[in-house]
Parts: C-alpha cells; structure tokens; sequence
C-alpha cells in the first residue's frame, strides 16, 4: 500500500517539479573554497542559494549578480570583506536582477567606469540596470567614473539606469564622477537616470564629488526617495548636493543635509527643507575621514533629538561630544590626474 501510495504522489507531483535545497557556497581569499572567486562562486550558484564569504580583501571587477541570489559576507559587516576593483573596471554588476537579489556586507572600492573609447561611463562601484536588489551594510569607498573625450560620466559610486535598488545603512564615501568635457560630468556618488526609482535608508552621502552637478546624487527622469539620511561635505563646480535635469523628482524624509558646497537645500529640493523632519547641522561625525561614521553623543542626529525621525545616519552614536567634524572641500586636481593620457 505504501508503495502504491508513494507511486502515485509521484505521478501528481513530478520529481524534477520539486524544489531544490539551497546551497551556500564559502569563498575564501586564497581561493581554496567552493569556488575560486567571488565571480565564480556567483556564477555556480542558483536561485535560493547564499555566496558567503570570508573575510579579507578580494581583487576582482566586473561580478555580475544573478536574481535569487544572495551575496553576503561572513559577519555581514563591511570591514570584513573588501573588493578592489584595483582601477581596472566596475566592480558589481546587476543587469535584470529582481528583488529576490541580496548583497549584505561588503566595501566596494577602487571601482572604475570608463575607458578610451567606451560609452558611457556610468557606475564605478556598481551599475545597475532594470534591476531591483537589496544592498545592506555596504560602504561604497573611492570609486570613480571618468568620462574620456566628449563620452559623459555619471555616477562615481552607483549608477542606477531605469532601476528600484534599495540600499539600507550604507556608506557612500569620496566617490567621484568627472570628464574631459566639464558639462559631461554627474552624480559624484550616485546617478539615478532612465526612469529610476531607488531608495536610501539610513545611508550616509560624504564628501563626494562631481565637475558638474550634483555631488551626491543627480537625478535625470528619476525619482529617488532618502529616509533617515546624512548628506555632508559633498561637492560639484556649478550645482548643490542634489541636481536634477528634466523630470527629476527626488523626495527627502528626515534627512541632514549639512556643510555642502554651494547649497544644501536648493534647486529640486528647496522646499522640502524644514518639513517631513528634514534639517540642516552639522551631523557631528566622529572620523569620517578614517572611515568612523558613528555619530557623536551630542548630533542632532541621534534618537534624543529627533523623537519623531529616530536614528539619522548608518550608526548610532560611537564617541563623546567633541569639536564638529571640519569640512573640507573635495580637489579633484590629484584625482583628475591619475587619469590623464
């Protein structure tokens, strides 16, 4: 009878309809784990399963991310695992990646959009395209996008091309998009263009930079929306932290827009500051500039302050009140140079 029973279920219920079990692949620095690299680890890996990886530092570019996915390094913290592009391209890759899609963990650094000859160069860190991931606990550090010749850069630490990526406690920190042709040049740490709709919680936009516009984030047909975020010390040649051509439309939510060149509330976002708890002061960073983005026991950015908002910013408070952080303006000479022919 058990038999017969087991017979017929699996006449109803075909064997290969059945779900698979999830996998987790470990990565480990010296390539001795389930796969060699992280590209590879990604590249083996199915719908459902986890890529884990071990701490250290991983020297690729160019990883392309698969729906269902999820990337993750071993303490979930970006100073466990780093990955250096080492200037020889974009480091992440989403290209039709759903919302099942993760990546938790992780400094991505050293990232580069831009050649002789290509076009565009958008997304030095990460580029995403008709895509809508997840992206926690990430610190997107030193990453460029640099536009040769007459060829536009946007986006020094992400690009987003008609995408909904949704980026949680995250750092975006000296990011820069620059060009040959100085109108060319958008979006220092972030570029939302084609239709983009992503979402910041509880990020933290720091000393940024781009020649034109936005040294933030720039905004073209596009409509970003930050939650609880610190946009400071970031800065363009003609334009405030935020800049929007045609259609932009970004929407702010207790935010700290403070100490950015030009302006902090102006433009397409003008009139939302003051209302939806949005404010401009110094955030009282504790060393941002050696990567310490806790905040100080007395920034107006902490919980005690801001009743209705809660914690503004990646980190709760990390040090005692001290002096507020010095702003110090981005130059882009030393940068602009690594890249001239």
């Amino acid at each position: 009878m058990q038999k017969l029973l087991l017979t017929a279920l699996a006449i109803i219920v075909p064997f290969s309809s059945l779900p698979a079990s999830a996998r987790t692949w470990y990565i480990l620095p010296d390539g001795t784990g389930d796969a060699p690299t992280i590209h590879a680890g990604i590249d083996s890996a199915s719908a459902g399963d986890i890529v884990l990886v071990a701490c250290g530092t991983f020297y690729e570019h160019e990883i392309w991310m698969k729906s269902g996915i999820t990337l993750r390094s071993e303490t979930g913290n970006p100073d466990c695992v780093t990955i250096d592009a080492e200037c020889d391209g974009t480091v992440l890759f989403c290209s039709d990646v759903d919302n099942t899609t993760s990546i938790d963990g992780f400094t991505i650094t050293h990232g580069l959009a831009g050649c002789v000859g290509c076009f565009p160069a958008r997304g030095g860190g990460m580029y995403c395209w008709g895509s809508s991931p997840t992206i926690t606990n990430c610190t997107f550090r030193d990453n460029v996008a640099h536009g040769w010749h007459e060829h536009a850069a946007c986006g020094g630490g992400l690009c987003c091309f008609g995408s909904s990526p949704a980026f949680v406690n995250c750092i975006f920190f000296e990011n820069s998009a620059f060009g040959e042709w100085y109108e060319n040049s958008r979006g220092g740490a972030i570029a939302c263009i084609g239709g983009s709709s992503p979402t910041f919680v509880s990020c933290v936009i720091y000393s940024n930079g781009t020649d034109y516009g936005g040294g933030g984030i720039y905004c073209l047909y596009s409509s970003p929306t930050l939650t609880n975020c610190i946009l400071s010390n970031n800065s363009s040649s003609n334009s405030g932290v935020i800049y929007c051509d045609w259609g932009g439309n970004p929407t702010l939510t207790c935010c700290d827009l403070w100490g950015n060149q030009w302006a902090d509330w102006a433009g397409h976002i003008e009139d939302q500051y003051g209302i939806n708890g949005n404010f401009s002061e110094c955030p009282r960073l504790c060393d941002p500039y050696n990567g310490d983005f806790h905040l100080q026991e007395c920034s107006p950015c902490i919980p005690e302050y801001n009743p209705e908002c809660g914690l503004i910013g990646a980190y709760g408070v990390g040090c005692p009140c001290g002096e507020p952080t010095p702003v110090e303006r981005v130059s882009w000479g030393q940068v602009k140079n690594m890249f001239r022919e």
